[in-house]
């Protein structure tokens, strides 16, 4: 698996400046809705390469499936990328390559295309793997309905996004970043601080899997 890791760590880095290129080059001013998604395809062909060609995400490299985020979150994570919000490469293996992934996508109608193509494609129903407690997650989500909805669909209002119908071992690891401080101290990350004291009844690693198990099924 490290291999494999590695592998695309150093497919992404000799690609870079071809995505970078490709960006500068994608129509700019208005375009119709077909011309925007045939662009966004075009630069969907780059993150494909982890995240699957229906964005369905490969869990062997620990990349999740995007189709059922919501698109303003798609958004945000890769502008909180590109501003190393997240992703600290010292410590996580996983995400820092998303640091150079998405300053190659540094430019709004990039991204707004490219999301638009995400949109487009079928969402799908992942893989239930975590094993957990869920009537005794049940009792833990109560910190984040207020913010995620009793049915972990999300609010856009308050910038929560929806957790139900997301790949379970993907919520776990970032639920895991939030309770050991890899994720949401960064000054700017004005959501992510939101999530540190609320994860703090998260008092251990069965507390993560029980409330992802009462997550899993909500969806």
């Amino acid at each position: 698996m490290l291999a494999k890791q590695n592998s695309i760590r150093s497919s992404l880095r000799s690609t870079l400046l071809f995505a970078g290129l490709g960006i500068a080059f994608v129509g700019a001013g208005c375009a119709s809705a077909q011309q925007q998604l045939e662009r966004g395809e075009e630069l969907y062909g780059f993150c494909a390469q982890c995240h699957g060609p229906e964005a369905h995400g490969i869990r062997d490299v620990d990349a999740p499936g995007l189709t059922n985020l919501d698109g303003w979150y798609l958004e945000r994570q890769l502008e909180e990328f590109s501003a190393a919000m997240r992703g600290r490469p010292d410590r996580d293996v996983h995400e820092s390559p998303m640091i150079f992934v998405a300053r190659a996508y540094d430019d709004p109608e990039a991204v707004a295309d490219l999301v638009a193509f995400i949109d487009s494609l079928p969402g799908y129903s992942p893989a239930r793997t975590v094993m957990g407690n869920a009537s005794a997650g049940r009792q833990l989500y109560s910190a984040c309905d207020s913010c995620h909805g009793a049915s972990a669909e999300g609010d856009v209002r308050l910038r929560a996004p929806a957790l139900a119908g997301l790949d379970d071992w993907h919520l776990v690891a970032e639920l895991r970043e939030f309770t050991t401080g890899d994720r949401g101290t960064h000054q700017g990350d004005m959501y992510g601080q939101q999530m540190v004291p609320v994860s703090r009844v998260l008092t251990d690693e069965q507390a993560i899997f029980d409330i992802v198990a009462y997550i899993n099924t909500l969806r």
